[in-house]
């Protein structure tokens, strides 16, 4: 009870799941984009290997980018990118498979910008409640989280399924042009509503710039500190 009393905790919590919603939908369009649409399933492998590489290369940028815009706004900063990234390639659409494996390791970059903001922000969830609540609650908070991915996981697939399933889709034939057109709205769309969503719900969460810092402070009986 008092966690879903946690304004923190349930808002992060909800923009991760929006957010998961709209990776997962992404990352398991992949190998479907390369095979229907361009016709190159080692390509499209080879998509996700680079996706993998530029995951633990662009950690140290995110780390450096918190230092000067806060945790928070660099949600906004890495959904904003992807959001960007979205939009262009259901306006264009892509048509050549480097330039898709280029697309995905780009939106790759900025996903991991997202899974960084949200596991930085969770522990300070704790402090939150317990300053709220005046109850400290550690475990339950990343149990539920892990759980609340999981079923973000499980609402991605079925999304996914559905889309495709509407614009006709059958697995191992060749695609018509409106059930390809369908499959790209669904992947094009379905993560641009779930991002944009995702920054709604941020901007709920109370753990801006220097907050954090604050409710420890006051919860070490130092709130009348200058603040940093």
């Amino acid at each position: 009870k008092s966690l879903f009393g946690n304004r923190a905790f349930m808002t992060l919590n909800l923009s991760m799941m929006a957010m998961i919603v709209a990776v997962t939908v992404l990352n398991k369009s992949v190998l479907y984009y390369f095979k229907y649409f361009l016709g190159d399933d080692n390509a499209g492998q080879s998509a996700l290997a680079w996706m993998g590489l530029i995951s633990g290369v662009a950690v140290p940028v995110w780390m450096l980018l918190q230092r000067r815009i806060g945790t928070r706004s660099l949600w906004f900063l890495a959904a904003g990118l992807c959001i960007v990234g979205l939009t262009l390639f259901a306006t264009i659409g892509i048509a050549e498979a480097r330039s898709m494996q280029i697309f995905l390791v780009a939106m790759q970059a900025a996903i991991v910008g997202l899974h960084f903001v949200f596991w930085a922000m969770l522990p300070n969830t704790i402090e939150f409640g317990e300053r709220t609540t005046g109850l400290r609650i550690e475990g339950a908070v990343f149990g539920l989280a892990s759980l609340l991915q999981r079923v973000a996981i499980a609402i991605a697939t079925a999304l996914l399924g559905l889309g495709f399933g509407a614009s006709g889709f059958v697995s191992n034939v060749t695609q018509s042009a409106g059930t390809l057109a369908g499959m790209r709205w669904t992947i094009a769309l379905v993560p641009l509503a779930f991002l944009t969503l995702s920054c709604a719900l941020m901007l709920l969460n109370p753990l801006g710039k220097g907050a954090h810092a604050r409710i420890v402070r006051d919860l070490r009986g130092e709130a009348d500190e200058p603040q940093r």
